[in-house]
């Protein structure tokens, strides 16, 4: 969070996801020790065989890029790159298997408007695939 002090849109976006997870049943949301201080949410699956839980998305800030690289376990096709602040959706060697950027300011016309809910989707589609 320190990092992204000078970019409120970006902690907003941060904070939006927190409120949007806080107390639902089998998501915990945790932060790494590490330098990058990447997000995690983690999420139950009791009915699963096999794994009980696993991490379905983290986020890290790219101050590079001005955008969060983000991860995600699984999406169905139809999740267009390139709107809502995603972009260079790609398919990649790792057990989350899509990485993209997201820019939560990035609109077009509507430059600096939050729009966090698109990136709230895919992560709530993310999770609704691995259940």
């Amino acid at each position: 969070m320190q990092r992204l002090l000078h970019n409120q849109v970006a902690k907003g976006a941060v904070d939006q996801l927190l409120a949007h997870y806080a107390g639902k049943a089998g998501i915990t949301i945790h932060f790494t020790e590490t330098d990058t201080g990447t997000l995690l949410i983690r999420v139950a699956n009791p009915g699963a065989s096999g794994r009980a839980s696993r991490n379905l998305f983290s986020m890290t800030w790219r101050p590079r890029h001005d955008a969060f690289r983000c991860r995600l376990y699984a999406l169905q096709p139809g999740f267009v790159d390139g709107t809502g602040g995603v972009r260079g959706m790609r398919v990649v060697n790792d057990p989350l298997k899509h990485e993209c950027l997201f820019d939560p300011g990035q609109g077009g016309a509507d430059r600096g408007k939050d729009n966090t809910d698109h990136l709230l989707k895919l992560i709530d589609h993310a999770i609704g695939s691995w259940k």
